[in-house]
């Protein structure tokens, strides 16, 4: 999962060898990537010794706006060991543009500073190639837009960036099964971040999802999502409904953000009363994301509900009995 990929990268020597180096992130980051951070800054703070250093976390204040890359740019210097970054807001559902990736990228490398993007929320929403965004490091999961299930995340490593992560487990060795008493670290950097045995029913629900989007090709799997946000981003700010989320076509996503107070009351009472499955984040907004097996109509109906339901505010006081929230 995401978070045994950022304690992986994190446990990497290579990372504390600068005096006083610092992680550069936003507020904006899921817990799967700022929780870990801060683990692990508290963790190493008290093993730092010779060559290593516990590594200094610089979180940017963001969330509760548009992406500031400028902010970025001007913390990285020569301090610099890592900077994380979600390709699309978890809460903002705002897509980091190419160029921005790109002129990050450059940056940390002038500074020798490594980048790294959670992919989670981006990954078969649209087309991502990576050695042309120049990053070293790009991980995602199939959860989501992926159709997929939990445990099949992966991590991209630039080729050539030799790591040495020490959160490694048996199938990452040299020899698994050889069952040595003593760890010896695979010759391909990618196995090394392997931990324990893999969650191959996971997997193999994973390849039939990605069945669905190879038969349909990514280039027109992103088409299709770009104009069914598109269209939903135009009903909601036609019927007045606050819509977080870019509208801007370069930066819009999958996952459609609608500002909507006791959001929790809302996803339960449409469940409830509509058979219509939505997620809610902090109380505060709605999150829903259409994709190519989501017909136009199933759309309309859902934009209608929803708009409906924010204007009569009958789903305030709804309470309904629920096991947990839709990821």
């Amino acid at each position: 999962n995401a978070t045994q990929i950022v304690f992986g990268l994190l446990s990497c020597p290579e990372l504390h060898r600068k005096k006083n180096g610092k992680v550069i992130c936003t507020d904006g980051e899921f817990p799967a990537v700022l929780h870990t951070l801060r683990h692990q800054q508290s963790f190493l703070s008290g093993l730092s010794s010779g060559n290593t250093q516990a590594l200094q976390i610089e979180v940017l204040p963001m969330r509760d706006r548009a992406f500031d890359h400028e902010a970025v740019l001007r913390s990285i210097g020569d301090d610099t060991a890592l900077v994380i970054l979600s390709h699309i807001g978890f809460l903002s559902g705002e897509r980091i543009t190419d160029d921005v990736i790109r002129a990050i990228a450059d940056a940390c490398h002038r500074h020798g500073a490594l980048l790294v993007l959670d992919g989670y929320h981006a990954v078969a929403s649209h087309v991502i190639d990576v050695q042309a965004l120049g990053v070293d490091c790009y991980f995602g999961g199939l959860l989501k837009e992926g159709c997929g299930s939990s445990g099949s995340c992966f991590l991209y490593i630039r080729p050539g960036l030799d790591l040495h992560p020490t959160f490694s487990g048996w199938i990452g060795d040299q020899q698994p099964f050889a069952f040595s008493q003593f760890p010896e670290a695979h010759h391909r950097v990618r196995r090394r971040f392997l931990t324990g045995t893999p969650p191959i029913a996971s997997l193999y629900h994973s390849v039939e999802g990605l069945k669905i989007l190879l038969q349909t090709g990514m280039p027109a799997v992103a088409l299709d999502i770009r104009t069914k946000v598109a269209s939903m981003h135009r009903i909601f700010l036609r019927c007045g409904i606050r819509v977080v989320s870019p509208t801007d076509p370069n930066r819009l996503s999958a996952l459609i953000v609608l500002g909507m107070e006791s959001a929790n009351a809302f996803r339960d009472y449409i469940a409830a009363h509509h058979g219509i499955l939505v997620d809610a984040r902090l109380d505060a907004y709605i999150r829903l994301a259409p994709h190519v097996y989501i017909s136009i109509e199933e759309l309309e109906r859902t934009a209608t509900v929803i708009t409906s339901t924010a204007k009569a505010n009958h789903y305030r006081t709804f309470c309904a009995d629920r096991s947990g929230p839709v990821t």
